[in-house]
């Protein structure tokens, strides 16, 4: 799983996909444990970025299932965060789930999941063309991940702020962020980051 971790925070999806799976197909025969609720959780996370929503709910179930049977508070909390995502991903009036799952998360001390239960907020906010709201959650999750020293969250979160500027009309500061972003070590903010240069680019009718 950790390989899995190391794979997305690189950038290859695919990867992170396969690594998650060999666990499973190591992890089950041997019986329910912890670490195959992690595994189930983990890729539900991977499946819903890779905007496979129904896969992303079946292997979130089954880690929600198995964390409650085994009282494993950290992967709950993962796993309602995933969950939470995907119900928004579908339907942008289910914003109440992820409020939650921050509100559970934080109440377990998991911060990272609690940052990314308020970034995911944001961006799928943002993805269903509410600039308000998504800017508003956003803000929040950015000052909650700083606050805590999520570091590879919040450069995720500025990013997606950045994005927010650019189409709200505010380029010269969506360019300032995503430079500064662009310069850190955090692989998938840098992609984001990418993303919201071309689509500036785009809009201004840079040269190629």
């Amino acid at each position: 799983l950790i390989h899995s971790r190391l794979y997305w925070h690189a950038g290859d999806g695919d990867a992170a996909r396969r690594k998650a799976r060999t666990a499973i197909r190591i992890l089950e025969p041997l019986g329910e444990s912890v670490e195959l609720a992690r595994a189930y959780s983990a890729l539900s996370q991977l499946e819903n970025l890779a905007e496979d929503n129904e896969r992303a709910l079946v292997w979130g179930e089954r880690a929600l299932e198995l964390a409650n049977k085994l009282g494993d508070d950290t992967t709950r909390a993962h796993v309602l965060v995933n969950i939470a995502s995907v119900r928004l991903d579908v339907d942008h009036r289910q914003t109440a789930l992820l409020l939650e799952a921050h509100a559970v998360a934080n109440a377990l001390g998991e911060r990272h999941e609690a940052a990314r239960a308020l970034g995911n907020l944001g961006y799928a906010l943002m993805s269903w063309d509410q600039p308000e709201p998504a800017t508003r959650y956003a803000q929040q999750a950015l000052a909650y991940a700083e606050e805590n020293e999520v570091h590879n969250l919040a450069s995720y979160i500025a990013a997606t702020l950045a994005w927010l500027r650019l189409r709200a009309g505010d380029w010269d500061e969506a360019e300032r962020i995503t430079r500064e972003e662009i310069d850190k070590s955090f692989t998938v903010a840098q992609l984001v980051a990418k993303t919201v240069l071309t689509e500036l680019a785009v809009r201004r009718g840079d040269a190629d």
